[in-house]
């Protein structure tokens, strides 16, 4: 059988503390079907055989489909696979702290590109209000809990702490 999905399937994984949903749509292209598609973050074509993959880039373009677009081998590695998508997001993970206290486990999913600013006004409009500093650790800064101003860009697995004294 060479479609096995005949409704849209929606699902989740789980990379490095984020959640992703994913929804699978048949690979009949129906045009209903491919509403979904328009409306995403990214498209992932899996493939089984790499010669499919010029009519499956064709179906996507007639559709006139401008997503960020990955393609993927169904033989490879899940964790593989985990981290193209995210990759294909164009996301980053800020994880938050309190001074003296250990970062939440939980990450802030921003753009990539986003600064301390926009982090800090997704946690909470006060913190952006009453900013003074903050402060930066990871591989964005020169030295472990460099101070920053709110316009400093974050990268990715930035550890983030905004004093609000």
């Amino acid at each position: 059988r060479p479609y096995t999905t005949t409704k849209p399937v929606i699902g989740s994984m789980e990379w490095t503390g984020v959640k992703i949903q994913l929804v699978e749509i048949p690979s009949t292209f129906h045009p209903i079907h491919m509403n979904i598609a328009q409306n995403c973050d990214g498209i992932a074509l899996v493939y089984k055989n790499k010669d499919d993959l010029p009519e499956l880039r064709e179906m996507i373009s007639g559709f006139r489909i401008r997503k960020p677009m990955i393609e993927i081998d169904s033989g490879w590695d899940p964790e593989d696979v985990k981290k193209k998508i995210w990759g294909m997001l164009g996301l980053i993970r800020i994880y938050c702290k309190e001074p003296g206290k250990k970062p939440v486990g939980k990450a802030l999913v921003l753009p990539c590109g986003s600064t301390v600013e926009e982090a800090a006004n997704n946690v909470h409009k006060d913190f952006v209000k009453f900013f003074k500093f903050a402060r930066v650790w990871g591989d964005s800064v020169k030295h472990a809990g460099e101070r920053v101003g709110e316009e400093y860009i974050l990268s990715d697995k930035d550890v983030l702490e905004i004093p609000l004294a």
